[in-house]
């Protein structure tokens, strides 16, 4: 096991869940897979709803996070009737943040936490949402 992953169950994870998260340092883009684990149950088809995921950074590794970015993907009810396995990736375009010591380059980790809420963007780095879930993971700010 990775204990630099934690993937926590923070709400119900029956129709869509985040399974890992992920770093790009030339990009400084973070990412989530985000698995549709349902037929229906989005608000049908071709209408739709988001899948918001709030990615919070940790740059000091201090338990107090100091910049938050939300990104999300736009999903609907599935009518193809083909086999159920849908995946996504909700991303964040870039990791900014407040201070020279969170943009900083130079082989420095930190903590992210992604937060998954289905239709509710979350709100904070302490959200909980009723459709969702939630991973821990530390990055790497390579120069």
């Amino acid at each position: 096991m990775n204990k630099s992953l934690v993937v926590t169950n923070t709400g119900s994870v029956a129709y869509e869940r985040l399974n890992s998260c992920g770093y790009h340092p030339a990009n400084e883009n973070l990412f989530c897979d985000v698995e549709v684990r349902r037929r229906t149950g989005y608000i049908g088809f071709p209408a739709g709803s988001q899948e918001y995921v709030l990615f919070c950074y940790d740059c000091d590794r201090n338990g107090s996070f100091d910049y938050q970015t939300l990104g999300s993907v736009h999903v609907t009810d599935d009518i193809s009737g083909g086999p159920l396995s849908f995946y996504f990736n909700a991303s964040s375009s870039t990791l900014p943040a407040s201070s020279t010591l969170c943009t900083a380059n130079n082989g420095q980790a930190g903590n992210v936490r992604a937060i998954l809420s289905w239709f509710v963007a979350p709100t904070s780095c302490t959200f909980t949402p009723i459709w969702g879930n939630q991973v821990d993971f530390t990055v790497r700010r390579d120069p």
